[in-house]
């Protein structure tokens, strides 16, 4: 288990990040997991709680990266008093009241979340995904993707095209 470098004992890149919920099957989500390039798979291991391992074979990867999702968060509530006070010492009476007025509701603030989604065919041919939250502790994905790409068979191949009619 590594906990700021690229490679594992046995020299696999591996990288640290979050489970997402629901998004890989017998991981729950919150729990922190390094993803390593064993072999023929992408081995992915909880960090804690050393549940079994979640397998994902490098053949069945068509591609991967990052999405960035961003969300507005309430941080609480604005203080009317404080503002209030401020503005008075700053601009006397008038400065109180707009201070006051502008202490009403919530304060705002803007969240980025960035993901790293895996696209792979499974079993059944269809399209799938599994998606991992990118944490503080995530460092070196850029070459563990590299890393990846490299090990990955049919990375970036096109897919075939039905041949025959549409049946709906």
């Amino acid at each position: 288990m590594v906990i700021f470098g690229n490679k594992d004992r046995q020299g696999n890149m591996t990288v640290n990040l979050c489970a997402v919920p629901g998004a890989i099957p017998g991981i729950p989500g919150g729990y922190a997991i390094c993803a390593t390039i064993d072999g023929d798979n992408l081995v992915i291991n909880q960090r804690i709680d050393k549940q079994r391992p979640v397998l994902l074979p490098l053949r069945k990867i068509k591609d991967f990266g990052t999405v960035r999702e961003s969300e507005i968060v309430n941080k609480g509530q604005k203080s009317v008093i404080g503002r209030a006070a401020v503005g008075g010492l700053i601009l006397g009476p008038l400065g109180a009241v707009i201070g006051g007025i502008d202490g009403t509701g919530t304060k705002k603030k803007k969240v980025d979340h960035v993901y790293w989604v895996v696209n792979y065919t499974n079993d059944d041919g269809q399209r799938s995904s599994i998606s991992f939250e990118v944490v503080g502790a995530t460092l070196g994905l850029k070459k563990f993707e590299r890393a990846l790409e490299a090990a990955c068979p049919n990375f970036g191949l096109p897919e075939a095209t039905p041949v025959g009619p549409i049946v709906l």
